[in-house]
């Protein structure tokens, strides 16, 4: 096993340790709430904090995913504070390979462990799942995410979007946190928590500002082009396998300011 690969792997042993916290967290979360729902009855309804069914095993299910879902939001704060740990550690940052590389590895790490918490959340809402024969898809088709068809390709891209999604916000948190070093070091008077605050936030609103007006111009360009040249081309205003596409080329331009600002710029303290 090559440097980088043996980095990874213990960067992955390390954040594991907080996909086992959050996991505890959310099924005790999700016990209790689930437990909850049965002291909830009104009449046959069984009622708990985000479902409504007859079917106790239907709210079950629902309020697992909803659990769930807050559970992966968490675990992707927890972790983009813990990238940024990695990318400004000094002791990481004596490892004899490029500060562009180890922020690769640290990406790329906590990754593999957002797919790992994912599967373990996916066996357990299957084990709830496998426990009723009640149409426990029905919250699912609520959120559009089940169909009356299970189209492979669909699932694809979904699961495409979401690493591409992920990649995004692990991206942008550190290009956030980059700039806002760079430029709270060179002010010439003394850094203060709340100025390093005050620029982040800043860059934060310019950044989403700019990139919402750039992706919708864009995509209406695309939609309205393709549509009215050829209706054979409509498939080309679906907007998954488009909106895959924007956050790739948005994932490789950040990724790419990242690498030059930690490589030239940026120190590790």
């Amino acid at each position: 096993m090559n440097l980088s690969g043996k980095i990874i792997k213990e960067q992955f042993k390390q954040k594991s340790k907080y996909v086992y916290l959050v996991l505890i967290v959310q099924i005790i979360a999700s016990v209790f709430a689930i437990g909850l729902a049965l002291f909830n009855k009104s009449g046959s309804q069984y009622s708990s904090l985000f479902y409504d069914s007859n079917h106790f095993t239907e709210v079950a299910f629902e309020t697992a995913f909803i659990i769930s879902i807050f559970a992966d939001v968490a675990y992707c704060a927890i972790s983009c504070w813990r990238n940024e740990k990695v990318n400004l550690s000094e002791t990481w940052n004596l490892i004899p390979v490029s500060s562009g590389k180890l922020w690769l590895s640290n990406i790329f790490s906590s990754l593999l462990t957002c797919a790992y918490i994912f599967i373990i959340q996916n066996i357990l809402l299957a084990l709830v799942a496998l426990s009723t024969k009640n149409d426990i898809t029905a919250p699912l088709k609520e959120y559009g995410l089940w169909g009356n068809e299970l189209i492979i390709s669909s699932i694809i891209e979904r699961l495409i979007f979401l690493i591409l999604m992920v990649t995004f916000i692990y991206a942008f948190v550190s290009f956030v946190n980059f700039c806002s070093k760079v430029i709270v070091d060179r002010l010439p008077f003394k850094e203060t928590l709340w100025i390093k605050l005050f620029v982040m936030a800043v860059l934060t609103i310019i950044a989403v500002y700019f990139g919402s007006i750039i992706l919708a111009r864009t995509a209406g360009y695309i939609e309205t082009h393709f549509t009215q040249i050829n209706t054979k081309y409509t498939f080309i205003s679906d907007p998954m396998w488009f909106d895959n596409l924007e956050l790739l080329i948005v994932d490789i331009i950040v990724g790419i300011i990242d690498i030059v600002l930690i490589n030239r710029y940026v120190e590790s303290k």
